[in-house]
């Protein structure tokens, strides 16, 4: 069976040659998806309605991946952080983990236990990313492998509201998570 037959797909690489795979209905972007630009110009000129993550498989790339595209998904919108168990296996976790002393299954599991505390902590304990990401959560489902987030519906403006002064006070799109 085949998964949105009739969905326009782009799919994202660093390697040039992957456009080989390109038809009229996928398109191949080549870039990195540790570079905050390159993201941000995605999202701007496709406006996603599910993201799948199964790129480079470390921990740092994948959680920076997340709390950039994950705010830029409709309400209702799906994100889909693909190959988690590999950082659950002992001799993979460390080489995958990338400059971050988190891996990408503690920062889910992390999500899950702050989105099960919610409205509560959200309104009283958590700031900044966190708080809008706890927030903007209908629903964190884990699965064999992966974790699927759900977006809740009518978060697009709250994003705007949490994060607009941190973007107004930065002067790029580089510097606004710093």
């Amino acid at each position: 069976m085949w998964v949105f037959t009739k969905a326009k797909i782009v799919g994202v690489d660093i390697d040039p040659a992957t456009r080989r795979h390109e038809t009229d209905r996928i398109q191949i972007e080549i870039g990195s998806q540790d570079d905050p630009e390159f993201l941000h110009s995605i999202v701007s000129r496709h406006s996603p309605l599910v993201i799948i993550d199964d790129c480079s498989h470390r921990s740092d790339h994948m959680m920076f991946t997340f709390e950039r595209l994950f705010p830029a998904l409709p309400p209702g919108g799906w994100y889909v952080i693909e190959d988690v168990h590999f950082h659950l296996l002992d001799h993979e976790k460390d080489r995958i983990r990338g400059d971050t002393d988190t891996n990408v299954a503690d920062y889910i599991a992390g999500l899950t236990r702050d989105r099960l505390r919610a409205p509560a902590d959200v309104a009283q304990n958590l700031t900044g990313m966190r708080r809008y990401l706890i927030g903007a959560l209908e629903s964190v489902t884990v699965i064999p492998q992966a974790a699927v987030f759900r977006k809740a519906h009518g978060r697009r403006e709250d994003y705007l509201r949490h994060i607009k002064p941190a973007v107004d006070r930065s002067k790029t799109w580089l510097t606004m998570y710093h």
